[in-house]
């Protein structure tokens, strides 16, 4: 929609990480609960292990790895090797503190971007797995699914979703006002907050493969990322549209066609 290096669309984004870095955290308490972890003291050390751990591999990566890997002077088998094993031992190296891997796997892959050629490069180059992964990925959360139980938890579903769709708007819209966000833009990052992502669904599944939630609560969690999603894609067409913007282009079309007439 061209609003990504806008003041609202940066916010959206950095918003969003810090959103998934908090839901991570979490996971990894509910993790350490389910392990044994029962008096706060133990999950007062998970939190700040988490947040350690969080800190040194983002640390590492922005201060070393992405000023390594764009002075390798190696094939792109190998800079895409060497990123991927990277990955993997920041993802093992979390689980084998008690922490779950995606904090690790996330927290490598952060402070990376696409600016960097040669990370713009192993994207290109992955792209084929990325494709073959995801709908993997996705089909295997729905043959969690039970359709019998998705059913009668249908009406929950609706209003959890309900409630986290406003909850949300609600939550983001005030904090922008306090950070002198206008009405308007306000209710834009709202709005751009509510779409639960993939992330909501990794949590899900992991809550019922260890046993946490239900395949009926897991159903309504599926259910709300879902019609968040939805919900929110075309509602952020409508007002993420700037007027000024729609009627300078239009300015500049109805200009152009008049000079074609005049030729």
């Amino acid at each position: 929609m061209g609003k990504l290096n806008s003041p609202i669309g940066l916010t959206v984004l950095g918003a969003g990480i810090v959103d998934d870095v908090v839901a991570i955290i979490l996971l990894s308490v509910v993790l350490s609960i389910i392990s044994g972890a029962a008096n706060s003291l133990d999950i007062g050390l998970v939190v700040v292990k988490a947040i350690i751990f969080w800190a040194i591999i983002v640390l590492i990566g922005s201060k070393v790895v992405a000023k390594v890997i764009d002075k390798l002077r190696f094939d792109d088998e190998y800079i895409i090797l060497f990123l991927l094993a990277y990955g993997f031992l920041a993802a093992y190296i979390s689980a084998s503190i008690g922490l779950s891997a995606i904090v690790g796997a996330f927290a490598a892959g952060l402070p990376l971007t696409r600016k960097q050629v040669k990370v713009r490069m192993a994207l290109d180059k992955t792209k084929s797995l990325y494709m073959f992964f995801v709908p993997i990925f996705f089909i295997s959360i729905g043959t969690l699914i039970n359709l019998n139980v998705f059913g009668q938890a249908a009406y929950l579903g609706l209003v959890i979703t309900a409630l986290a769709f406003v909850g949300k708007i609600i939550g983001s819209y005030v904090a922008a006002r306090l950070n002198k966000f206008s009405n308007k833009d306000s209710l834009r990052i709202g709005i751009s907050m509510t779409p639960r992502g993939e992330m909501g669904l990794i949590v899900a599944s992991l809550g019922l493969t260890s046993g946490l939630i239900s395949t009926g609560t897991y159903s309504v969690a599926v259910m709300a990322v879902v019609l968040t999603t939805f919900i929110a894609i075309p509602i952020l067409k409508k007002v993420l549209v700037d007027r000024n913007d729609f009627l300078s282009r239009a300015s500049v079309v109805q200009k152009a066609t008049a000079e074609q007439e005049q030729q």
